[in-house]
Parts: structure tokens; sequence; C-alpha cells
């Protein structure tokens, strides 16, 4: 295994599949790209970088976990059917089943690849704090790292009905348990969220 390609130590990875995709109309998840199911895609990018635990939170009904070609080492984190807080819930459900640092990546997000991945982990040391990409004056929450001391912060959000993640975020680095970090050049492309039939169609192209 060549170390370079590894996460830092003690480190978690989960991908966000449970979304709605209510304005694609169909599953975000199983919409095929170059023949694959992207969730799989996705999955197999977090699993190049050796995680000691992977994980794919998603709901029961999208039958992902079924996939023939779902990979036996993914842990199946299933959305419960008194689902709470959003995105923000699911990434404290994380960190509380990993109890590790943990890299999220939501799964509508295909120009992610490996070396921004890295370059959200920070490099090869542990990570002390959480490592929150910042574009344009706003926080992509939903491709970065956290660690076990956030899941106060996003408990205590839950407990006050804020499920904003821009918030979390803001109070996490208030509290100096993330820093924020900022993509540039190249780097940029890999935060575009798919959303809606026309920009599915212009990757297909």
């Amino acid at each position: 295994m060549n170390i370079h390609l590894q996460l830092p130590p003690v480190l978690g990875a989960v991908l966000l599949c449970g979304g709605q995709s209510r304005r694609m109309g169909q599953d975000k998840a199983t919409l095929r790209l170059k023949g694959q199911a992207l969730w799989l895609r996705q999955a197999q990018i977090l699993q190049a970088m050796h995680p000691l635990r992977l994980g794919v939170a998603c709901r029961e009904g999208q039958q992902l976990h079924r996939d023939p070609e779902a990979p036996e080492f993914i842990e199946w984190l299933f959305d419960p059917e008194t689902h709470e807080g959003g995105p923000l819930g699911i990434i404290l459900r994380c960190l509380e089943h990993f109890e590790m640092p943990t890299l999220v990546l939501a799964v509508d997000m295909p120009l992610m690849n490996i070396a921004v991945l890295r370059w959200i982990c920070g490099g090869h040391q542990p990570p002390a704090i959480g490592r929150i990409p910042k574009i344009a004056g706003h926080f992509e929450p939903l491709a970065a790292l956290y660690t076990p001391a956030a899941a106060g912060v996003l408990r205590e959000a839950i407990g006050k009905g804020d499920f904003k993640l821009q918030h979390a975020a803001e109070h996490l680095l208030e509290l100096g348990l993330a820093m924020a970090i900022e993509p540039s050049g190249d780097q940029l492309a890999a935060f575009e969220n798919l959303n809606d039939e026309a920009q599915w169609r212009g990757l297909q192209a």
C-alpha cells in the first residue's frame, strides 16, 4: 500500500446518498456515469484514500446495499424512520458511529477527485480540528473533514431546531473546532453540485 495515498491515521469516510433528489426527478445516487452508478463511483474514490472505515449513509428504501456491485467492506448507515436534522443530523450520526475524524462527501459532486480529498484532509498527520472548504463566502460542509469534537455542536444545533449547516460550520470555527480552507484553480470544479437534468446531460456529453 502506498502511504502517500492514505488518509491521515484513525480516519473514517462516509458518502452521503440519502437526499430526495427532487429537482433531478430521480435518485442521484443511482444515476449512471460512464456505465457506473454514481454512488459506487464516489464510494470507490473514498476507498482509494484507504480510510480505516468507510460508510454509506442512505435511506434503506434506496436499496443501494442490494446492488450486486456493492463492496462488502462498506458499513451501511441507514437513515432512521424518524429522521431529524437533514444532512446535519446525518453527519452527527456518522461521527457518533465512527468516533474518529471523518471525511464527509455528498454523492452529488461527480467531479470530486482524490487530489482534492487529500487536500481537504490536510496531509498525513491525525487532524486536530476539522477542515471545511469555503467558496465565495459560503461553506461547503458536505465535502469536509470533521472531528468527534464537532458532535456536541451539531447535537446542540439540532436541539435548538437549527438545521442549517452554514450556521453549524460558523459555530465550529468560532469554537476552534474547525478551520476554513479555500479551494482555488482546478480544485473549484470538484465542488460543483449536480442538481438538475441539464447538468447531468452536460456531464454525459
